[in-house]
């Protein structure tokens, strides 16, 4: 078994399963594919451009740092990233350890300008750097694509099984991940000439290309290549070399002889009859069997994924899935492929080096004269039904039985690819051969195979032949093969008729819950909710009906959670807990809300008051499922008491519960969903403290808008939005902002309904405080408020509520009644930040030719005396012309060129008449220091600076600003936090000039400006 790699001590192993692809090495950088296709290609060396980091194997110096003396500058790793180094301070770092011959031979590869890339390529095969082998694994099938098909035959098809073979496993690994598209090239392009004297079914061939113990299949060599091979396997350690590989120039390499396959050499041959290149048949078979078989675990995974892929797509072009007409690979041709490839070249592979099959088991695909016969016929039924698996003396038997798990688990992923036809004629036999294997690993993927099988095939088939073997594995002598039985029982009993589903599952149930094994026991808890769930009528999801499930199965399912107030002593116990809180919305739906009360309440009612966090933050996610399921009356009487406790319960349950709280509240009755509504603002405040809750119950306020009339809304919903709106973070904002659009259109579709029945009760009697005008209005405030806030952030919110209303469809009229008038007095707001706000509400405007237009003309159609604004085309000029450039960039292409260019040189006279203007009363040469005592400047360096927020400054017009620019000047100010979009709160620090110091009696009034950074000296 320790040849394996499989240890059977503890119990607790799981079934053979892909496992996902390996993470980059950690001595290998390969975050630029085009940089690696550049080194490659040899084009990064042309532009003059410094290689990637390459790290060898036995030392952490950067590759650059080793060349040196040809890099015009070195970069070196620092805390702040990477610092420029002069060559000539580079150079002495360089020469601290003298390179290798071999390491010189290595970087003459990326320098050396004459080789072609797929000479480079070749190179980088052979080279002894791990870095180089790995360039290549991850760059050869975009480098294929750039070749012509002799090239990929003759040279590049040579590196492919060298790259297969390579002594380290990370290469191997980042090569397997890149193989099913190689594959797919070949077989476009170069595809196998499928002949049937080729086929591993022979038996002669069989029998001659039987593998040596050492788990490798070797390929045809001359004596003298054989005998340094296993010289190389003998010295097969961290020291050994990359398989060498011909150079370019001397054609195809012997190695790419592979068994029961023509070599590269023949596949020429009848190149020159059939004018087209072929690569061998067999060829990936060989090399994906031997990584299948390889005692890296990961490899096996990743070979089998492969393997998936590529059946996939070859099964996507057979059945005509795929396009056709952008297609080189043909429907038919794509069947030979999988029959030949797949079936024959790897599942047989497997078999003939795991039991020399001497009978003709694949003589289905060849009548009695040698001609080939399909899939289905008769004839292959009768020789399949013959077949006899003998066991060889001189192989391996750990290998024997690893070729046979493997197998197994191939066509446990590939059944439902490859149909049922292959399934029944081909895999079946070597499935009911192998579940009589002497070893009980062999008879476990045996049994997790019948269930693959089961979902393909017909009912009769399953119950013929797939319902005996299941019978036989259920009741196996070890508990392993008995708890993969029990994984196949929700699997067939999906696909019997419901009298044998009732009794296979009764029984099913009644023998594994009483197993003297405990991890068959728990392998039962595991799959009894799937196992239930197969009860359900055919079309429940449109008609929400329940199943008649088995009592015994809702009798075992609720002891999971018998004993679950206790807290537990095993650690299996408690797992049992969480996987019945886990299925029990599925068995609730299934079992019906008539067993709600008589069976499952009272299980359900003690599982969500359960000691573990586990268990309760399970039946928090679920709790407006079980809502949906049982009805208003009953989630009133048995669940707003689990509601209101999980509220006030950690926060990690609290989360499932807000998540869906929309959801909860609508499976309430409307007469007492009311009620519960208040409590939406003490929830607020329980959240205060977690920012990721407050945004989570931003987000479902919308939705819960839409359970309740426009007064509740206004009156609960609304003042929880502005309180959003107003959070510290700025995601909680935005959600609140996202909110708008709904909420006003709730109110605004009450005032369309009621807008006649308010006309004909006017002249009656006055509208009460409550009206959906009065709603409409109160809103309308509110959203006014932040527009004319001393706090930027609060005017930022008001422009960003503009383009969510203008993404939702807002009209033109109450956008350009309401909105534009706001929007053109924030375009010329001191802080950048809202200002860039409000260009993207414009931008928004632009992009949308209607409204564009449906303003203009309303700017055009409205009399000057009641325009609220200026024309839509002056605001966007103004923006365009705005000194920031982040503000212009959203505007700027929506605005006339040859107006934007007249009104910038009306600007630049502009600033030119206003500074000759104020030449004549500037003062005498000097500075205000020159002509102050030492006293007076003695106190303005020890001024106190005052730091104060943005939001604390008052708000003043542009021309107040002017005016107070003598007394005050900006001292500093965080020039970064005042120009992105959305900052925390920024900072300024104001300082009183000369001309105030001396000024103690008048009261400091500090007035911010926008100022722009100054360029350091150094810059310019």
């Amino acid at each position: 078994m320790a040849d394996l790699g499989i240890d059977f001590e503890d119990e607790d192993d799981v079934p053979f399963q892909p496992s996902s692809p390996p993470d980059p090495p950690h001595h290998l950088t390969l975050d630029e594919p085009q940089l690696m296709h550049a080194v490659l290609s040899g084009t990064l060396t042309d532009q003059g451009q410094s290689s990637p980091e390459l790290m060898t194997d036995e030392s952490d110096t950067a590759f650059e740092q080793q060349q040196g003396l040809q890099l015009p500058e070195t970069y070196l790793e620092g805390s702040d990233g990477y610092v420029d180094v002069v060559a000539d301070d580079a150079e002495p770092m360089a020469m601290t350890r003298e390179m290798t011959p071999e390491e010189l031979e290595d970087d003459e590869l990326i320098i050396d300008e004459s080789l072609t890339p797929i000479e480079r390529m070749s190179m980088f095969v052979k080279s002894n750097e791990i870095v180089h082998r790995l360039l290549v694994a991850r760059e050869l099938p975009i480098s294929l694509e750039n070749m012509s098909t002799p090239e990929a035959v003759n040279l590049a098809l040579p590196m492919v099984q060298a790259l297969s073979k390579d002594v380290d496993d990370t290469v191997r690994e980042t090569f397997v991940v890149e193989l099913d598209k190689i594959i797919m090239y070949y077989y476009r392009n170069a595809p196998p000439i499928i002949d049937q004297d080729t086929r591993r079914h022979d038996i002669t061939s069989i029998e001659s290309q039987t593998p040596t113990p050492n788990s490798t299949i070797e390929t045809e060599m001359t004596e003298t290549e054989k005998d340094e091979d296993e010289m190389q396997e003998d010295s097969n350690s961290d020291n050994a070399e990359p398989n060498d590989l011909p150079d370019v120039s001397s054609g195809p390499s012997p190695a790419t002889k592979m068994i029961s396959s023509p070599s590269v050499e023949a596949s020429h041959t009848s190149e020159d009859k059939m004018n087209s290149y072929h690569i061998p048949l067999h060829i990936f078979s060989n090399i994906l069997i031997e990584l299948l078989i390889d005692q890296n675990s990961n490899l096996a995974s990743l070979a089998q994924q492969c393997i998936v892929s590529v059946v996939y797509q070859l099964t996507s072009i057979a059945s005509g899935d795929t396009a056709t007409e952008n297609e080189s690979i043909s429907p038919s041709q794509a069947q030979k492929l999988l029959d030949d490839e797949i079936v024959d070249g790897i599942i047989n592979g497997l078999l003939s080096i795991a039991g020399r099959i001497k009978t003709a088991l694949y003589e289905s695909s060849r009548g009695e004269n040698g001609s080939q016969s399909s899939v289905g016929s008769p004839d292959s039924q009768n020789n399949n039904q013959k077949a006899v698996f003998q066991m060889s003396d001189d192989i391996d038997q750990g290998e024997i039985n690893l070729c046979k798990m493997v197998s197994l688990s191939l066509i446990a992923s590939l059944a439902s690819y490859l149909g049922e036809e292959r399934c029944t004629k081909i895999f079946m036999p070597i499935v009911e051969e192998m579940a009589k294997d002497n070893v009980f690993y062999v008879r476990k993927e045996a049994a997790g195979a019948i269930g693959s099988i089961a979902t393909v095939v017909n009912q009769e088939f399953v119950i013929e032949k797939l319902l005996p073997l299941y019978e036989s594995f259920s009741k196996d002598t070890i508990w392993h093969v008995r708890r993969s039985a029990t994984l196949t029982l929700p699997i067939l009993c999906g696909v019997l008729p419901m009298d044998l589903r009732t009794k296979l599952a009764v029984d099913g149930v009644e023998l594994f819950m009483n197993d003297v094994s405990r991890n068959v026991r728990n392998m039962l808890a595991e799959i009894i909710g799937e196992l239930i769930t197969k009860f359900l009528p055919e079309g429940w999801e449109e008609s929400r009906q329940p199943g008649e499930v088995p009592i015994v199965l809702i009798e075992f399912f609720l002891s999971l959670g018998a004993h679950a107030s206790n807290k537990q002593a095993f650690k299996m116990d408690s797992d049992r807990a969480i996987i019945c809180a886990f299925n029990f919305p599925a068995v609730a739906f299934t079992a019906g809300v008539d067993l709600w009360d008589t069976h499952l309440k009272d299980t359900y009612l003690t599982l969500t008051k359960d000691y573990q966090i586990k268990v309760r933050r399970t039946f928090a996610y679920s709790l407006h499922e079980i809502a949906r399921i049982i009805g208003p009356d009953r989630t009133e009487h048995d669940l707003v008491q689990i509601f209101a406790l999980y509220l006030m319960d950690l926060d990690e349950v609290k989360q499932g519960v807000l998540e869906h709280l929309s959801d909860f509240l609508a499976a309430l009755a409307p007469s007492s969903r009311d009620e519960y509504i208040p409590i939406l603002a003490e929830v607020w405040d329980g959240v205060m403290t977690n920012w990721r809750l407050r945004d989570i119950l931003a987000g479902q306020l919308k939705d819960i808008s839409l359970l309740f009339d426009p007064t509740r809304v206004v009156e609960h919903i609304v003042p929880l939005a502005l309180r959003a709106c107003q959070d510290e973070f700025a995601s909680v904002r935005e959600t609140g902002v996202s909110c708008f659009p709904t909420l006003l259109e709730i109110v605004k579709q009450a005032v369309d309904e009621n807008q006649q029945d308010t006309k004909d009760d006017a002249s009656s009697e006055e509208l009460d405080d409550n009206t959906p005008v009065e709603l409409l209005g109160h809103i309308m405030e509110r959203v006014d408020e932040f527009a004319r806030s001393e706090r930027f952030r609060n005017r930022m919110v008001f422009a960003q509520i503009s383009k969510a209303l203008l993404d939702a469809g807002i009209s033109a009229w109450d956008f350009h009644s309401f909105f534009l008038p706001r929007l053109d007095m924030l375009a010329s707001d001191l802080v950048v930040n809202v200002r860039i706000a409000v260009a993207r509400a414009f931008k928004t405007v632009c992009e949308d030719d209607e409204m564009r237009q449906a303003l203009v003309n309303l700017d055009t159609t409205k009399e000057d005396t009641i325009r609220h604004s200026r024309p839509l085309e002056e605001i966007l000029l103004t923006l365009a012309l705005d000194e920031n450039k982040n503000v212009q960039t959203f505007v700027i292409q929506y605005v006339d060129p040859e107006v934007l260019s007249q009104r910038q040189q009306e600007r630049a006279l502009e600033a030119i008449s206003t500074a000759a203007a104020n030449h004549h009363d500037q003062q005498p040469p000097g500075t205000p220091m020159d002509y102050s005592s030492g006293e007076d400047e003695d106190d303005v360096h020890q001024a106190t600076v005052h730091q104060v927020e943005l939001s604390e400054l008052p708000l003043a017009s542009p021309n107040l600003a002017e005016g107070s620019q003598s007394d005050f000047d900006v001292h500093t100010i965080d020039f970064a936090k005042d120009t992105l979009a959305d900052p925390q709160e920024a900072f300024v620090e104001l300082k009183p000039t000369l001309d105030d110091v001396d000024d103690d009696n008048e009261e400091e009034e500090f007035i911010y400006r926008p100022s722009t950074p100054v360029e350091s000296s150094d810059s310019n």
